[in-house]
Parts: C-alpha cells; sequence; structure tokens
C-alpha cells in the first residue's frame, strides 16, 4: 500500500526571514557606526555630556549641572581662574531635573569628589514630564537608569520607548533618517556632522560649556515660545521634578558637597514680564523652601545684575560676553566663599562687569573657523 511522505519541519529559520534579520542588522550597525550623520547635535549633547560626566570629573573640585542656560553662562575656564578650582560643565540642552540627578550620580560613583556644585534649574523645564525630552534620554540613560526613572514615573511605556529606542539607532534617529532621505532625493545633503562636531569641539575645548557667538542678532524680544513658556501660565513644578531635586540634593549632602543654585539673568522685558505674572515670586519661593530643608544649598541671583541686552543670545539665554562676565561673577564669589561664608544664603550677585580673559575661550562660529582652518569639516 504506497505511503505518504511527509516532509519533514527543519529547524533552520526560514530564508526571508533569515535574510530580513541580517538586512536589519547591517543597517542598525551602520546607522550606530554613523552617528555623527544620524544623531541630532542637541540629542549627542546628551551622549557627549553623559561620557564626560565619568570621564572628565575625577579631579575638578567644581560640578555644573543644569540645562542650557548654566551651560551657555558658565564657562569652567573663567571660574577657575577667578576662584582656582578646576570646574567642568556638564549642562545640557533642555536638561531635566532627573538628567542632573543619573549625571551626578555617574561622576562620583566614577570617582569624582568635588568640593562644590553649581546647579541650574529652568522654570520650564520642571512644569513638564519626561515625555518633553523623549528623543534626548537615549542617549544618556543606560537600561537601569531607565528603567529607575520610569518605575518612579509610573510609566512602562516610557520605560519601553526609551529602552527600544536607546539599542535601536533606527528607532532613535528615525526623524533624522528620514530628512536625510528626503533631501537625497532632492539631491541635498543633510548630515548632521558638521554642525555636531562642531559643538563637540566647542564643549571639549571650553570644558562643558558651550558658548554663544557675540552679535547673534538679539533686539529684546521675545518668542511665542518663551511667552506660553514663562508667563503664560502660573508656575509650579511636577512633583517627579521636585522628587528629583530631592534626590540630587541629598546625594550631594551625603558627600558634604556646598550646593549653589545659580539663577542665570534673563532679559530685561522677559524678566518683568515674568514678574507681572507672578512667576519670580513662585519661583523664588519654591527655591526658598529647599534652602529652609538643606543648610548646605546657597543661592547665587544674577537675575537683577542688569546684564545688557548685547550680551544675551536671545532672551533667555547670554552669548559669549555675557557668559565671561557671568562666570567671573560666580567664580570670585566662590572664592570669597572659601574664606568667609555668607550669612544671608540667598546672594545677590554684584551688577554686569565686563571680563576680558587673557586666555581662550571658543565661541560657535570660532569652533567652526578653526575645524574648517584644520581640515577636519571637510568630509
Amino acid at each position: 500500500m504506497p505511503t505518504l511522505q511527509l516532509r519533514q519541519r527543519g529547524s533552520a529559520l526560514p530564508g526571508g526571514l533569515l535574510g530580513m534579520l541580517i538586512l536589519m542588522a547591517v543597517v542598525e550597525t551602520y546607522v550606530a557606526r554613523h552617528d555623527l550623520d544620524y544623531t541630532r547635535p542637541d540629542f549627542w549633547d546628551w551622549k557627549l555630556t553623559g561620557r564626560n560626566a565619568q570621564t572628565k570629573t575625577r579631579d575638578c573640585q567644581v560640578l555644573c549641572f543644569g540645562t542650557s542656560r548654566i551651560q551657555q553662562s558658565i564657562v569652567p575656564k573663567v571660574i577657575e581662574h577667578e576662584s582656582g578650582l578646576k570646574t567642568w560643565n556638564l549642562g545640557i540642552c533642555w536638561g531635566q531635573a532627573p538628567a542632573s540627578y543619573y549625571l551626578l550620580k555617574r561622576a562620583l560613583e566614577s570617582g569624582a569628589k568635588p568640593t562644590s556644585i553649581l546647579v541650574e534649574y529652568h522654570p520650564t523645564v520642571l512644569t513638564g514630564d519626561p515625555w518633553g525630552a523623549k528623543g534626548f534620554w537615549p542617549d544618556l540613560l543606560n537600561f537601569k537608569e531607565t528603567l529607575d526613572l520610569a518605575w518612579a514615573a509610573r510609566d512602562a511605556t516610557f520605560f519601553g520607548a526609551t529602552a527600544l529606542a536607546h539599542n535601536v539607532p533606527t528607532v532613535k534617529d528615525r526623524s533624522q533618517i528620514q530628512a536625510m532621505v528626503l533631501a537625497a532625493l532632492s539631491g541635498k545633503y543633510a548630515s548632521n556632522w558638521g554642525p555636531t562636531l562642531t559643538a563637540m569641539r566647542n564643549r571639549n575645548f571650553n570644558r562643558g560649556a558651550f558658548v554663544m557667538p557675540d552679535n547673534g542678532g538679539f533686539h529684546g524680544e521675545i518668542g511665542s515660545i518663551y511667552q506660553d513658556a514663562f508667563f503664560g501660565k502660573p508656575w509650579s513644578c511636577t512633583t517627579l521634578n521636585a522628587s528629583y531635586i530631592r534626590k540630587f540634593l541629598d546625594l550631594a549632602s551625603s558627600r558634604n558637597i556646598q550646593v549653589y543654585w545659580v539663577l542665570p539673568p534673563f532679559a530685561a522685558e522677559l524678566q518683568a514680564k515674568r514678574e507681572q505674572a507672578n512667576n519670580v515670586a513662585r519661583y523664588t519661593n519654591f527655591v526658598r523652601g529647599w534652602m529652609a530643608e538643606y543648610p548646605s544649598l546657597t543661592v547665587l541671583d544674577a537675575e537683577y545684575s542688569h546684564f545688557d541686552l548685547n550680551v544675551f543670545f536671545d532672551a533667555a539665554h547670554l552669548n559669549r560676553q555675557g557668559a565671561l562676565a557671568l562666570s567671573a561673577l560666580v567664580g570670585k564669589q566662590l572664592r570669597t566663599q572659601q574664606a568667609q561664608p555668607p550669612k544671608d544664603r540667598w546672594v545677590r550677585l554684584p551688577e554686569y562687569q565686563e571680563c576680558r580673559p587673557t586666555f581662550r575661550v571658543e565661541d560657535m562660529r570660532m569652533s567652526q573657523v578653526y575645524l574648517q582652518q584644520t581640515g577636519k569639516l571637510r568630509k
């Protein structure tokens, strides 16, 4: 009697699936190896700073944390010149309160032993949640940190999205890849390589500071984004961000580190609008609440130091000239506090004074020119 021969199932993967997996691996590897092309400069900013927290801070006496407001206004070379204290700036674009905590934790675990910390918390950033920086987190957080933040936020979706983007480059850099493909179809070139390399040069040369050029075209105007963010509604800090400020201050306190909460200046009109909306008072009361809990916390307030419009890059950020001046004021205050701590821990910094260092401090234009002259921007 004839028998039906059944085809035995093989254990190997189907050829089509195997080919697709190999192709995906090749694409992901290529994108990962060309991250200067595909990763946005501001995302790279978080990646570079995360590395610097572990490799550049071990012999520093002063570390800086916060958002672009401290990143662009505190120049470590000037702090060192005025105070004698070696400094590194770990501020990041749109820096979140949890990010400052994880960066400090990394630095300390890597052997850093700072005696002082300068920290700045952007009023607008404190009103949001981690999703406001969803594109940035994958370039900073490791698996443990991602899980920790997601657990604190009670947000499993955040964990899944961040972990996936961290491990799959085409997910993380999807928007830039799409832009490059569309540009290529139009016969254009849209790589991030040049801007990212320039930003990296600037931050490394300036010991973490990101220095904006003078004469940036700012004339005092307040953009719609700033209007909504700074005085469009009553200010308040979210519970999650407050919890990470507490973690940051607790960690610093456990190491006997003096913490200075820095209030960089705003352009005059923006500051006036904040005052009219009563948001300056709300933020001030918020900071004073932390001062009452932490005796080692001192405020360095430059909001009333009368920085002119010509030293601002925009309404909330200083240019090179403004950053040099603020850094000199802060550096002198650090030197003074080493000798004699102030009785009033809310320190109003002196009036603006021009600072002309004898050493080189590069702004972004200077960094770009250097890379062009040395041929490093020719790909």
